[in-house]
């Protein structure tokens, strides 16, 4: 039997690489034939090791048979071994920010992702006080936190922040970071307080990838079946709205212990990325739903903590995952039907089946949450964005189905797309494509019953009522409006209510202060209202959103009637830029809520 001719462990990856996104009998034994032969190799240069993990990534996501699948996930635990052997710290340094099992990640990361992710690796976080600038911040917060005579600590001169922390310790083999997040987490503070103080300090955190489920290629879920990828992806256009309405299986939220592992799936595949987003960081395991899609794909929703919730928006993250492998993620707000789109594929899965993704995304969209408007913003097309000038981005849109919202550059498109049709080949230049950007972009499958809202406007005509009645007084304003609102909806004790549906209740209170008519409203108007403002501090706000567009009477009252300005629509009606005088929206003289006598 002839051996094969000596080829380096580089040009194997390479020869890897340059099939990887090939489909067919043939090219799945190519990669077959070249995975055992790199598993054979006994050293790996770390430039080789980076473009191998990218490769057993893909292949992970999209193997082409059992065989090529099982090559590439026995292959994933000799990252770790091949990194032990680089020659010197030079070479593993290299491998350093890249996800790559067993090397170092540094980032700042945020305080409730520490929480989490370091409570289950622990081994795997510490500050790296050498790398931090400034002590100040971080001692300013913890006088805040510590008792009083402990202050005479943290100001001696002699002691660095690190031999004050290992003074400190209940133990010596606790972490510098984990006795400070003990510090911040028994603080008399809210989360989203002790979260803003500790991530003002900005503390260098190292992250070695240590435990051997954080590493990119290594970070999944269990995998029920694999779906195979045997013929080439298909690049056919389909009927958007078609695949939208395609019916899904859809149940309630995950069990707790399911939502947690979803989301600890998601954040170890940002954390290995160096990637944060705030939907994830306040991430609530009781708001997790995980919807099987075509083609081995699932798209997670994790919702937020109640005490992190927005009045008018549902927000989510959304974690796409393929054969359960993380591919894509990104943040998910909706307000009365309408969601801006825009997914983050992880970069070793580019070239893959996005049109598909997008598809079965948008459909989990409308089919769980409610979603019928789906759009962008004039940066997602390119104002102001190189990235998606280079990328085309909005020819991809296009093609996918959304139209330009601003008239002129829906005539210019039409006219681009008739010069492609005269002219094979023709693509649009840089130049035009930056004339195309200055449009939001929508796909919208409600028939024009979806609007979106100017939340903008809703929040600043907050602003000025708390301000005008209230002398600017938050607590004050807060306190009163749950108080004519309760009273309005007929509640009753409110401390029969949940901590969750009470905050839910001071989230719409002042706004349905700035409504002059409440009180008016029907019995079953008041009754739904009050289902609305339950279902915001229940387990789940998935429902919220189809609540609040089905309200026909809050929904007219919140959407703008003449949004050319701030400020403008039922909130202030008559009202121009600058006018002064009595607010036409309140009653009275004396300061008070509207319709106080």
């Amino acid at each position: 039997m002839s051996q094969q001719p000596h080829v380096s462990p580089s040009s194997l990856v390479a020869d890897l690489e340059k099939i990887l996104r090939e489909f067919g009998t043939e090219a799945a034994d190519a990669k077959r034939s070249l995975l055992d032969r790199i598993g054979s190799v006994k050293r790996m240069p770390a430039r080789a090791l980076a473009h191998l993990q990218d490769c057993l990534c893909f292949l992970q996501a999209y193997p082409d048979n059992a065989r090529v699948h099982k090559a590439a996930v026995s292959l994933v635990p000799r990252l770790r071994h091949w990194l032990a052997l680089l020659p010197d710290a030079e070479e593993t340094a290299a491998l350093a920010d890249q996800g790559f099992p067993g090397a170092v990640n540094r980032h700042p990361f945020s305080y409730n992702v520490l929480r989490r992710m370091a409570a289950r690796h622990p081994r795997c976080f510490e500050i790296e006080w050498e790398e931090c600038e400034d002590e100040g911040p971080i001692q300013n917060a913890l006088v805040l936190l510590v008792s009083n005579n402990e202050c005479q600590g943290l100001d001696d001169i002699r002691l660095t922040m690190s031999s004050w922390a290992q003074a400190c310790k209940a133990n010596p083999d606790q972490s510098d970071l984990d006795l400070l997040l003990r510090i911040f987490e028994h603080a008399p503070l809210r989360l989203d307080e002790r979260a803003y103080l500790y991530d003002s300090c900005s503390l260098p955190i190292r992250y070695e990838l240590a435990d051997p489920d954080t590493g990119r290629c290594e970070i999944r879920l269990e995998t029920p079946r694999i779906h195979y990828q045997k013929q080439a992806i298909s690049r056919k256009r389909f009927p958007l709205e078609r695949s939208i309405r395609k019916e899904l299986e859809v149940t309630g939220p995950l069990p707790k212990a399911q939502g947690e592992a979803l989301i600890h799936v998601a954040q170890r595949a940002l954390c290995a990325r160096n990637l944060e987003i705030a939907s994830l960081i306040y991430a609530h395991a009781e708001d997790c739903f995980l919807i099987t899609c075509d083609r081995g794909l699932r798209v997670g929703l994790i919702g937020v903590a109640p005490e992190m919730r927005d009045t008018l928006e549902s927000s989510y993250f959304f974690v796409i995952l393929k054969n359960e492998i993380p591919i894509a993620y990104g943040p998910a707000s909706i307000s009365m039907g309408c969601c801006e789109m825009g997914i983050n594929l992880f970069p070793e899965y580019r070239g893959g089946e996005i049109h598909l993704i997008y598809a079965q995304f948008m459909r989990v969209l409308h089919q769980v949450l409610g979603v019928q408007y789906y759009y962008l913003t004039s940066y997602g097309m390119g104002e102001g964005n190189l990235e998606a000038i280079r990328t085309g981005a909005f020819w991809f849109y296009r093609k996918l189905g959304f139209r330009a919202e601003n008239a002129d550059v829906e005539l210019l498109a039409q006219e681009e797309e008739q010069r492609m049709a005269k002219q094979p080949g023709y693509r649009s230049d840089r130049k035009m494509l930056r004339r195309l950007s200055h449009t939001d972009a929508f796909f919208d499958i409600s028939d024009g019953a979806c609007q979106r809202l100017d939340l903008g406007a809703i929040g600043l005509a907050q602003s000025r009522f708390i301000a005008r009645e209230f002398d600017g007084n938050r607590g004050e304003a807060i306190r009163c409006c749950v108080e004519q609102v309760a009273a309005q909806l007929s509640i009753g004790d409110l401390a029969t209510w949940s901590a969750p549906r009470r905050r839910a209740l001071e989230l719409y209170a002042p706004l349905l202060c700035l409504l002059p008519d409440l009180e008016s409203w029907t019995r079953k108007q008041k009754s739904d209202l009050l289902r609305i403002i339950k279902s915001k501090g229940s387990r789940s706000e998935s429902q919220v959103d189809q609540l609040l567009l089905q309200h026909k009477r809050l929904r007219s009252a919140l959407l703008p009637t003449t949004p050319e300005y701030i400020g403008s629509g039922p909130f202030s009606p008559g009202e121009t830029p600058g006018e002064k005088g009595p607010d036409p929206m309140y009653s009275g003289e004396k300061p008070g809520l509207a319709g106080e006598a």
